[in-house]
């Protein structure tokens, strides 16, 4: 059996990972499983490049850097994904000339923060798939990952292709700490500190493109936001030297390439879930993110949120991070072709909000 775990392993926390006894033998049997069922040829080329990426991660250290870049190795995964399941023909970007201001922000050495509907795991398939022509060969954006992908021995092998910063997800320290865990929920705080620091380091270099995706619950409809999530780009924006900007996108289609399968764990389950599918991106403006910020000054920030989360948090802080969170999230729905699946931010209060920021 390869010597595969993640950097920074914390045992505590090792539970959420899949563990089969032969990851060679398991990689083996359901990628055939996956060509078979996808109705595909060409399983022997899959089963090569995942075996390659697992040699690759078998090898890799245990310390956390914070920053995870794939190798040549596990780059091959993520064009493997975008070659295999994603009908290039059949995608389409609207807003291309959006896209192409983010890449002439970046040239100038601004960071740019890319935020995406949660609809899947692998909504970013399609985003990959429509702007990789379009960005320089040398330029490689990074996402903002949950390290319960890293974890799952699966999800990370499927994952492994991406340039990633790794986090825990508060819901999943407060599940540590319920269950009495605290030198894991120590750890846990302690590893989201260096990845912190590992990104403001990268983002005051500037020119960065960093993904992130903003709101729990994976639907095809717009879910709701989290509002610690919309800290990070105050961190970026206090680390550069430079504006940061926000460039919304929304994702159609996702859920036609790794559907969500109730009654299954997407994270044992990536190689049987995976299908050929295809969708569409909508690529909004590049905003300022002092603008977004101004625009709280503009706003009911109660309305805003109450409107939008049938609730209100009575700690200030809370309150204007719950606005900030509904305002980025908002322009990612405001550009979904379609009007129900904005869900929660279909209402005046963030029409009313949008038509500020867009002013």
């Amino acid at each position: 059996m390869k010597n595969f775990q993640p950097m920074g392993l914390i045992p505590e926390f090792n539970a959420w990972g899949n563990h089969p006894s032969d990851m060679e033998s398991f990689i083996s049997e359901k990628v055939v499983e996956l060509y078979s069922n996808c109705g595909i040829k060409g399983y022997q080329k899959g089963k090569e490049i995942l075996l390659k990426s697992l040699d690759a991660l078998s090898v890799r250290p245990n310390t956390f850097t914070g920053h995870y870049v794939p190798c040549d190795d596990s780059k091959a995964v993520l064009k493997w994904l975008i070659g295999t399941f994603v009908k290039a023909e059949e995608c389409k970007l609207f807003g291309s000339q959006n896209y192409q201001k983010a890449l002439e922000l970046i040239n100038s050495g601004h960071n740019v923060l890319a935020v995406m509907n949660h609809a899947t795991a692998l909504d970013c398939l399609i985003s990959e798939e429509l702007t990789s022509e379009i960005r320089p060969n040398s330029f490689t954006p990074s996402f903002i990952a949950s390290q319960v992908f890293e974890y799952a021995r699966i999800a990370n092998i499927v994952t492994s292709g991406f340039d990633k910063y790794p986090v825990f997800q508060p819901k999943h320290i407060q599940k540590m700490k319920d269950s009495g865990c605290e030198c894991a929920v120590k750890q846990m705080r302690m590893q989201n500190q260096i990845t912190l620091r590992s990104l403001c380091s990268d983002v005051k270099v500037g020119s960065k493109m960093i993904y992130l995706f903003p709101e729990k619950n994976r639907s095809i409809q717009m879910g709701v936001p989290e509002p610690i999530v919309s800290r990070l780009p105050c961190l970026m924006q206090m680390a550069s030297k430079k504006e940061l900007y926000v460039l919304p996108m929304y994702v159609n289609g996702g859920e036609t390439i790794f559907p969500n399968v109730p009654g299954t764990n997407e994270l044992d389950n990536f190689l049987q879930n995976l299908r050929v599918g295809q969708g569409d991106m909508y690529c909004g403006e590049p905003i300022p993110f002092s603008k977004i910020q101004n625009t709280l000054c503009c706003i009911d920030k109660l309305e805003l949120v109450k409107a939008t989360l049938g609730e209100v948090p009575t700690d200030a802080e809370y309150l204007n991070l719950s606005a900030l969170s509904v305002l980025i999230t908002g322009s990612i729905a405001s550009l979904s072709p379609i009007p129900e699946r904005k869900a929660i931010y279909n209402n005046c209060c963030v029409e009313k909000a949008m038509e500020i920021l867009k002013n």
